[in-house]
């Protein structure tokens, strides 16, 4: 999912031949936001030209839905800020994934790209991956990918 990609229609990214889709299906707040144009590059990933920012809430989620209950995946968030807000201050929060702690997210600077993964067992259809303000920033995201993987792999990866 591209979290600031406007419209209703997806895209495949050129280089990595992913399937992209816009975040209306998966979260109902928020707006949608473009980086600011001196980080626009000719070679800059479509998915990084906009973000997905939570202006209110403490908590945002998005729910990510159709999965097979007890099977690993792939979570990968990507957050490139690019000075969308105007305040060249990128803001540091906190990532969940369900109800646990992902990770901190703490993107240095407005052109540098944080990227994020976990390997999760979904305990049901669905999983949410939450942003959760800790009073540094207003929350935003890039793109968020979800892949399947096979039983197989990452065998520490369990549902305890």
């Amino acid at each position: 999912m591209d979290y600031g990609l406007p419209g209703m229609v997806n895209f495949v990214d050129g280089a990595t031949k992913l399937s992209y889709a816009p975040d209306v299906a998966f979260t109902d707040a928020g707006l949608n936001e473009n980086i600011s144009v001196e980080y626009v590059t000719p070679t800059l990933a479509k998915r990084y030209l906009n973000v997905h920012s939570f202006p209110d809430g403490e908590h945002n989620c998005y729910t990510l839905r159709s999965l097979m209950a007890g099977l690993k995946y792939l979570l990968r968030a990507e957050f490139r800020y690019g000075n969308y807000n105007g305040l060249n201050r990128p803001p540091i929060f906190n990532l969940y994934a369900g109800v646990n702690f992902w990770s901190r997210v703490n993107v240095l600077s407005p052109d540098s790209l944080e990227r994020l993964e976990a390997i999760v067992v979904v305990p049901d259809d669905y999983v949410q991956v939450c942003l959760v303000n800790t009073g540094s920033g207003t929350l935003f995201i890039s793109a968020l990918e979800l892949r399947p993987l096979k039983s197989s792999l990452y065998e520490q990866a369990n549902a305890t």
